[in-house]
């Protein structure tokens, strides 16, 4: 089936519960577009939209600096993961989100990152690829899941919100020559609405 084009954004790529996320017309970067997020009754607006999604923006880029930060003071056990006798590094790396803005009168994040690897739960839920990836990822399941896990409670140590990470806004890429698997994480929030407006702390947005 050929891809669904929108000619406002790009490349239709997915649907998520806060947003529908495109593909750049270069295809180096996504676009999404959060117009879900609008019709929540507590948002309901552009402006206070646009607010929630910059601040997410901002709260990503210090998750960042802290795993940054923070990785090489993780315990070893977490940061290694053993695969048929050898010891691969684990990281895990939180890339930007786009630039908030108003367009077309909806609120669009631009420019973040396009990874065209598949998700973390591609293999954990299809056990059946032959690959190295699929072998080392299914292997060390609990390893993985620890290193998230430990990353998750370094953010939420000096974030607001509680964020969950979970597989399928984490990318996996695997460096087979330094023996390296890094997971890269594409969203902290796997819903926005119970990060920014039901868990927060009162009066946090609004």
């Amino acid at each position: 089936m050929d891809a669904l084009i929108d000619f406002k954004y790009g490349t239709y790529l997915a649907k998520g519960k806060d947003s529908i996320v495109y593909l750049s017309e270069d295809e180096l970067s996504v676009i999404k577009v959060y117009d879900k997020l609008i019709n929540n009754l507590r948002i309901n607006t552009l402006e206070n939209c646009l607010n929630v999604i910059q601040t997410y923006a901002n709260d990503t880029l210090l998750a960042a600096k802290i795993i940054e930060s923070n990785w090489k003071n993780v315990p070893k056990e977490v940061r290694k993961i053993n695969y048929e006798g050898k010891k691969y590094d684990l990281s895990i790396k939180i890339i930007p989100q786009g630039k908030a803005q108003i367009l077309n009168n909806s609120v669009v994040s631009i420019g973040q990152k396009y990874l065209s690897c598949d998700s973390l739960a591609h293999y954990f839920v299809d056990s059946g690829h032959p690959e190295l990836m699929a072998k080392l990822i299914n292997a060390n399941e609990d390893e993985i899941d620890e290193g998230i896990l430990y990353s998750s409670k370094l953010i939420n140590r000096n974030v607001l919100p509680s964020f969950s990470i979970v597989f399928v806004n984490i990318k996996p890429i695997l460096n087979e020559s330094e023996q390296k698997l890094d997971l890269i994480v594409t969203d902290l929030a796997n819903n926005l609405i119970r990060n920014y407006l039901i868990s927060a702390k009162e009066g946090y947005l609004y």
